[in-house]
């Protein structure tokens, strides 16, 4: 099964998925794409996976997310793949 945590900025959804990680430890994290620029602290590959316009259409267009939305500008995917 695999649980989808969405929210508004600064709701506190790294705050459930770290607890949630705790009391599962057998528990992953999928790592979203998204458009927008990377944040000081953050790593791709760990907070967000980070591409350019171009290849996040590529995905959309290929049907590759299982769910995906636009905020403030910038796009945000969740890859069909890694469910696998």
């Amino acid at each position: 099964c695999f649980f989808v945590v969405v929210g508004p900025s600064g709701a506190g959804k790294t705050t459930v998925i770290r607890l949630a990680r705790r009391a599962l430890p057998q528990s992953t994290e999928l790592i979203s794409l998204t458009t927008r620029l990377i944040r000081p602290g953050e790593c791709n590959g760990v907070d967000y996976i980070f591409v350019d316009d171009a290849k996040f259409e590529a995905h959309s267009a290929a049907g590759d997310f299982f769910e995906s939305a636009e905020v403030y500008g910038c796009r945000y995917g969740s890859l069909l793949s890694e469910l696998d």
